[in-house]
């Protein structure tokens, strides 16, 4: 309300919830949910400024590229990223 501007980094684990009990999971996406509507309301309707900046994990590296080592497969995957996404492109706008 005072104006704050948000960047938010995302770099999960893909089995950050494996083996997690279903109904532990739901309650704390509720609590979650209520906890965060005003900022939820805020972002939504521009009232502050915002971004979200996603980034692999090794741990999806190695889900999606199982037989590179860490390493490689990091690599790997950003270059896949930047293919799909065209960075790799001169004008990837134009792209």
């Amino acid at each position: 309300k005072e104006g704050a501007a948000f960047i938010s980094i995302v770099s999960s684990s893909p089995d950050l919830l494996k083996g997690i009990d279903s109904k532990k999971i739901s309650a704390q996406q509720k609590a979650a949910g209520k906890a965060m509507h005003t900022y939820r309301q805020m972002i939504q309707s521009d009232k502050v400024s915002w971004t979200v900046v996603a980034a692999p994990s090794p741990a999806w590296a190695k889900k999606v590229f199982p037989e590179a080592d860490e390493e490689t497969a990091v690599q790997k995957l950003w270059n896949e990223i930047f293919k799909t996404t065209r960075v790799d492109r001169e004008d990837p706008v134009q792209a």
